[in-house]
């Protein structure tokens, strides 16, 4: 049973990744303290930092639970774990699991982008022809009752 037990304590990080519903979205408002080390977009400022972006989520549950539990030492990931849930630790993988490697868009990202300032560029074009024909009427406005 001892042979048993060794190996199924290794797997208990993953299982709990896989149990949780990981949530990118509640990862990425809480990788704010994160970032001021391993970058907004999870690559680290300086070598020192490791790089977050893209790394499999349940490497990362690992790391910040051995962080947490003080197994792996670092005296300032110790803190910061100290204070993360499970939950957290879980959400925090799953987001930057979900960031691109190489910390630049995806070619989805970048279509999703482009589209969106070709959507505000139309918008404040219309806007602005808009503002233009308002100032023109206006400007006749003004003409009209000057000449009477």
């Amino acid at each position: 049973m001892k042979t048993l037990t060794a190996p199924l304590t290794l797997l208990i990080p993953f299982i709990s990744f896989m149990t949780h519903g990981a949530d990118i979205e509640m990862g990425k408002a809480k990788s704010g303290v994160c970032a001021s080390c391993h970058g907004a977009d999870g690559i680290g400022l300086a070598p020192l930092y490791a790089n977050l972006a893209g790394q499999k989520a349940p490497y990362l549950v690992k790391q910040l639970q051995d962080f947490k539990e003080g197994s792996r030492a670092d005296p300032t990931m110790n803190i910061f774990a100290k204070q993360l849930s499970d939950e957290d630790i879980d959400n925090l993988a799953a987001y930057y699991e979900s960031l691109p490697a190489n910390g630049k868009s995806s070619p989805a990202e970048k279509d999703d982008k482009a589209e969106k300032c070709e959507d505000e560029k139309s918008e404040k074009d219309e806007k602005s022809e808009k503002t233009k024909k308002e100032d023109k009427g206006v400007k006749e406005e003004n003409n009209t009752n000057s000449e009477k």
